[in-house]
């Protein structure tokens, strides 16, 4: 028998979030509008049916070569500087402000894990899906249940 997935990522709306942290090479170019370091990094794009897809990018770090050139260990410092602006991103900042309250993925919890049936029998036994409705009821949702998944941080959980 199959068992329905209840992650955390299918539950929350089917999104799935990738948190890449990537440290590609910067290269020269010399073949074509002059004299240029880049570097060529993955970006993921939100598509309209609520998935993403991994995007490669192209970006032009500075000169090479002339007046205005940087070395390749400038080259490197200012791939630095961008690459803190998209390997820092938060589980917040790839979700938006939409993100589910705890309360909205204990309901679906319940009914996509505890609840879960297959050819009319429950996969869980009735004294622990009597359990786990009971700790999301007398534990998580009075102290979690008005936050929101991106708001809880896992220092907060363990104490």
């Amino acid at each position: 028998m199959p068992r329905p997935r209840g992650t955390v990522l299918t539950l929350a709306s089917g999104r799935r979030i990738k948190m890449r942290i990537q440290h590609p090479d910067v290269h020269e170019r010399t073949d074509r509008r002059g004299s240029y370091w880049y570097i060529r990094y993955w970006e993921d794009v939100p598509q309209p049916n609520g998935t993403t897809k991994a995007v490669r990018r192209f970006r032009i770090i500075g000169p090479s070569k002339g007046d205005n050139r940087l070395t390749k260990k400038e080259a490197v410092v200012e791939r630095e500087k961008f690459l803190a602006t998209i390997n820092k991103l938060t589980v917040e900042d790839k979700l938006g402000s939409g993100c589910l309250l705890v309360s909205e993925m204990a309901e679906k919890y319940l009914a996509a894990h505890v609840e879960a049936q297959v050819a009319g029998r429950y996969l869980l036994a009735k004294p622990t899906r009597e359990k786990y409705a009971a700790h999301l009821e007398n534990y998580i949702l009075p102290k979690w249940g008005k936050h929101r998944l991106t708001e809880i941080r896992p220092d907060e959980v363990q104490r």
